[in-house]
């Protein structure tokens, strides 16, 4: 299943499968459970030892380095009436604690009704959405952290709560903590204390997801509540994009829903300003829906997702781009404060932030700041303009920028050659296909003749043992 088909499974998955509760079967006085959520668990594990916590105590189980998660339990029962927080953290192994000047991954309120109740008692299905991915590729801004834990929290004035746990778990799984009202981590019993868990990667699809480019700090409060944000960027490889998360420091007002916001990716290559009236998006999506309640079933600050585009776009490196987020006024998202000392990789792929309190009307760059963010897609096979040492497919466009008529020459490829042309919202325009080296004159024209609008058009090349090729036509009119 391709990255964007898992992605429409998400919902499917988390209301048959997600399953942040027993992780093995739980002794029958506490009531029937569904059965797992995958046919087979990246990690599980059991035991009969018990902790209870209660007024804000907290059990937290580190996740495996860097595994991604689509499906995680713990086994957490309530022993009264009570209000349970669920969390998803970057974790800090040295301090047992969630890495300092971070915001929650993923988050749930379950109050009584959403409790099962009336028949184990016990915390229900919980959705963390999107899946977790932390691995990055090379050359992000700034690269997340491997290490995370899950976090089953008691509200401070709710009745106590009952984990499961093995004393000598699993070595696979990091040692689990208590933390306790106070903040200070308190120790199970055992030589390395596991919670009863199960956890899904999500199979290769999700495996195969990684960072493609992020600002993960998010120590700035956009407390203006602009209108619409615009954060220039670059990534540093070819990347098929799955979804976007933004750093969101809180929504409306308590049991209130916002109008949609809207997240989109636009082309701006060889624009150094944004224009008043920005240009079509590449590729975009809202967030209508997902923050429904959000006080009081997704408390903030935490990161979110609206977990599906509208089609499939791949990003160039080399490539600049604009974050672009309307209709943003009900929300008030994080940003990273600047000190100019930040690392090169930063520098080169995160460039101006714009902010603006209505469409159409100048933009105001805020210099000192960057908006959050994380890329999430597919790296997709590097292309080449010019020949690597040791041989390789030559290929040339001129002229360029064009009017509408492109040489398109190539050299040095192994058998035939298939071309296609792709325009910038990663639609295929046209093909064709040569041998080893030849010519071909590209008319920017669609497959009914008529002419292709002005824009940036991608001209790929593959021969016959897969070596690639690419080249950049600008269309002007």
């Amino acid at each position: 299943m391709p990255p964007r088909s898992w992605l429409r499974a998400l919902p499917a998955l988390a209301a048959a499968a997600l399953l942040c509760v027993a992780a093995t079967a739980p002794p029958p006085s506490v009531g029937p459970f569904p059965p797992p959520p995958c046919g087979t668990f990246t990690e599980s594990g059991g035991g009969d030892s018990t902790v209870r916590f209660q007024g804000g105590d907290a059990v937290l189980q580190p996740l495996p380095l860097g595994l991604p998660a689509a499906a995680c339990s713990v086994r957490v029962v309530a022993s009264g009436w009570t209000n349970v927080n669920v969390a998803l953290w970057e974790w800090d192994p040295v301090t047992l604690a969630p890495a300092a000047g971070t915001i929650a991954l993923r988050t749930a309120f379950l109050d009584p009704s959403r409790m099962l109740y009336y028949t184990s008692n016990s915390v229900p299905w919980t959705v963390f959405e999107p899946a977790l991915v932390t691995r990055g590729v090379a050359g992000v801004a700034e690269c997340p952290r491997l290490t995370t834990a899950l976090e089953v929290r008691s509200s401070s004035w709710s009745g106590g709560l009952k984990a499961s746990y093995e004393p000598e778990g699993t070595p696979s799984m990091p040692a689990a903590v208590v933390v306790r009202a106070g903040g200070a981590p308190d120790g199970l019993q055992g030589s390395h204390p596991v919670l009863a868990h199960a956890i899904c990667d999500g199979g290769p699809d999700l495996q195969s997801l990684r960072v493609v480019q992020a600002v993960r700090r998010t120590d700035v409060k956009l407390v203006e509540q602009p209108a619409e944000l615009l954060q220039r960027f670059r990534v540093p490889g070819r990347a098929e994009l799955s979804w976007v998360e933004l750093a969101v420091d809180s929504v409306g007002g308590a049991r209130t829903i916002p109008p949609p916001a809207v997240i989109a990716i636009v082309d701006a290559d060889g624009l150094a300003d944004p224009p008043a009236v920005m240009p079509p998006a590449l590729i975009e999506a809202t967030f209508e829906g997902y923050y429904e309640f959000e006080a009081y079933y997704e408390p903030a600050p935490r990161w979110a997702s609206h977990l599906d585009f509208d089609h499939t776009i791949t990003l160039e490196p080399e490539h600049d781009y604009w974050l672009y987020v309307r209709s943003a006024k009900g929300y008030r998202f994080r940003g990273r404060a600047l000190t100019g000392e930040e690392s090169p990789a930063f520098k080169w792929g995160i460039g101006a932030f714009y902010t603006r309190a209505i469409g159409n009307e100048p933009w105001t760059q805020s210099p000192a700041q960057a908006l959050s963010f994380v890329l999430i897609g597919q790296p997709a096979p590097a292309l080449v303009s010019v020949p690597p040492r040791g041989g390789g497919i030559d290929l040339r466009v001129a002229p360029n920028p064009t009017p509408g008529i492109a040489d398109v020459s190539w050299s040095g490829a192994v058998g035939p050659v298939r071309f296609e042309v792709f325009d910038a919202r990663g639609r295929r325009v046209a093909t064709n296909a040569g041998g080893a080296a030849g010519a071909w004159r590209w008319e920017a024209k669609g497959s009914r003749g008529e002419p292709l609008p002005a824009g940036v058009y991608f001209v790929h090349a593959r021969d016959s043992q897969g070596t690639r090729a690419m080249g950049r036509a600008v269309v002007v009119r």
